[in-house]
């Protein structure tokens, strides 16, 4: 018998599926899941149909009244709507469902994305009283519209009053733009509160590149301050307060460090940088600050709270509330206790929405103006200071060193939304300890003088929209014999009091570093396996 073909069985292998991970924001989640996206245009053309249903039968009554034809060819509304009543019972009820349906797909669109979950989780406050904005958002455009149909059914003008108001404030002004941005512009901040969902406002990503701060806060951020507002800076300044103390406290860390010709520390000079360096740790530890990339956020967050909330505040609450109040006084008799506190409500509604747009987002701008008043000011001759701990691998050991560091900026230019920077970074050493598996000979050669330092010229850019600072290593100058220096590079965040990131070798230098040889620094091969790890580096203006 001839041997048998082998057996060959083939497996269709699925294709790979979005996961949680993958979406990190809105933005992601429109791009990835437009199945849910298109969830949210569904809801909210189901509901822009229903009010303007219900405008359209407010305005049929109006014209019916005004002896013109109907509009619609069932009279719905003086079926249903009555003057002492209001509006029915179920329309209420239903409607209140709805927007309750529509906060919960809010909540659970949010949970698909890395954001949202993050918000969700650590933010509950902050998520809450979006969903609840949002619900307060929807039905004070429902009870507005139900106030014109029961102000209608009462006789009062002021039901066409509200009526034409609601036509061009509501129907003009809001929905027919927030449809517009939602077909269109469907991951800005703009759309999502046109439309009513605060919550999906919080759920775009602000270190995205195509995100750019107002021009006034960019100048505020990089120090482009009136004469009056660079005196008080330099009066009050980030270097009072616990920044001033710590920079005190580094100064006094760098005074102990010895020079390259002096003997090491004695044990007691060693316990007291330790001390200060722990204390500098803690500190740091107990140190609150905002992050910049969420008041970046709340920039985005105002400004189109400012302006959607505005439109609706001008144009529809405030004229709204006036008309409700009258009508309340005027037909307190006839009126039943819940058309009342359904009208009351409104009112109270459309208030509450108020403050959370226009006068809220005035707030936080105020706030966020405040903060990037204080983030450090980039410019010639400002000194940042720090005393830091890093470890590096020789032979399979694992050393430790302390050495302080600072950062002098020598050249700042604005170039569109980014500095170019230019500066010095000098390193000092101050304190050595040796793994504990070391031998007698390698222990004395690794405490033996000299303490490691040099300066570094380091160029860069500061991205104002991430107050981000990203230097790297152009040339270093060795100051201390017998020792080698990486070529590092540094990403440092930019927060009120400090800068803070980390340092790390430079890409594309493994394998060369920077001696003293002759009195010269030179650059020289190295083992690329004895480079400095990763080290994190807070340094404070000093």
């Amino acid at each position: 018998m001839a041997d048998s073909e082998p057996l060959v069985r083939v497996v269709a292998v699925p294709e790979a599926k979005e996961t949680l991970d993958d979406v990190n924001d809105l933005v992601d989640l429109v791009q990835k899941q437009p199945g849910s996206y298109g969830m949210i245009v569904c809801v909210q053309t189901l509901f822009f149909t229903m009010i303007f249903m219900l405008f359209t039968v407010a305005l049929d009554n109006d014209m019916q009244d005004q002896g013109m034809s109907s509009l619609v060819t069932i009279d719905l509304s003086k079926k249903a709507v009555t003057c002492r009543g209001g509006v029915p019972l179920t329309w209420k009820v239903g409607a209140c469902t709805f927007f309750v349906g529509v906060a919960c797909l809010e909540v659970a669109l949010a949970r698909r994305t890395k954001v949202g979950r993050e918000l969700l989780s650590s933010q509950k406050l902050t998520a809450g009283m979006a969903v609840f904005l949002g619900f307060l958002d929807r039905y004070d455009s429902f009870s507005d519209i139900a106030f014109s149909l029961t102000a209608d059914r009462c006789g009062s003008i002021l039901g066409l009053y509200s009526l034409v108001v609601f036509g061009f404030g509501v129907i003009v002004m809001q929905i027919l733009p927030a449809f517009y941005l939602l077909l269109t512009q469907p991951c800005t901040h703009l759309a999502m509160r046109f439309n009513s969902m605060p919550l999906m406002l919080e759920l775009i990503d602000p270190t995205r590149g195509n995100l750019t701060l107002p021009d006034e806060v960019q100048d505020q951020a990089t120090g482009k301050l009136s004469n009056q507002q660079q005196q008080a800076a330099a009066t009050t300044g980030t270097a009072q307060g616990p920044a001033h103390v710590v920079g005190e406290q580094t100064a006094k860390v760098e005074s102990l460090g010895k020079s390259p010709l002096d003997a090491r520390q004695s044990p007691e000079e060693i316990a007291q940088i330790k001390s200060q360096v722990e204390q500098l740790s803690r500190e740091e530890e107990l140190a609150e600050a905002d992050d910049p990339d969420s008041v970046k956020n709340s920039v985005f967050v105002a400004r189109s709270k400012k302006i959607a909330g505005g439109i609706r505040f001008l144009c529809e609450d405030l004229l709204q509330g006036i008309f409700q109040v009258l009508f309340i006084i005027g037909y307190w008799e006839q009126l039943s206790t819940s058309t009342v506190v359904f009208t009351m409500t409104s009112v109270m509604a459309g208030l509450l929405v108020s403050m959370g747009g226009p006068l809220h987002a005035l707030l936080k701008e105020r706030e966020n103006t405040a903060y990037y008043n204080t983030l450090p000011k980039l410019q010639d001759g400002v000194k940042f200071r720090g005393v830091n701990s890093f470890q590096q691998q020789v032979g399979g050991l694992v050393h430790s060193a302390w050495h302080t560091t600072t950062l002098e900026f020598n050249s700042v230019q604005r170039s569109g939304d980014r500095l170019a920077i230019k500066g010095k970074l000098s390193q000092q050493e101050v304190v050595r300890e040796c793994d504990p598996a070391s031998t007698d000979d390698e222990r004395r050669h690794h405490l033996s003088p000299p303490f490691a330092a040099c300066e570094r010229v380091v160029v860069g850019t500061y991205d104002i929209q991430r107050a981000l600072l990203e230097l790297r290593t152009e040339s270093i100058e060795v100051l201390s014999e017998g020792m080698a220096f990486d070529y590092l590079q540094y990403k440092l965040k930019v927060f009120p009091t400090c800068l803070k990131g980390i340092a790390e070798v430079q890409e594309g230098t493994r394998g060369r570093v920077v001696q003293l040889m002759d009195g010269e620094s030179v650059e020289v091969a190295w083992n690329p396996d004895s480079h400095s790890e990763t080290v994190r580096l807070t340094l404070k203006r000093s």
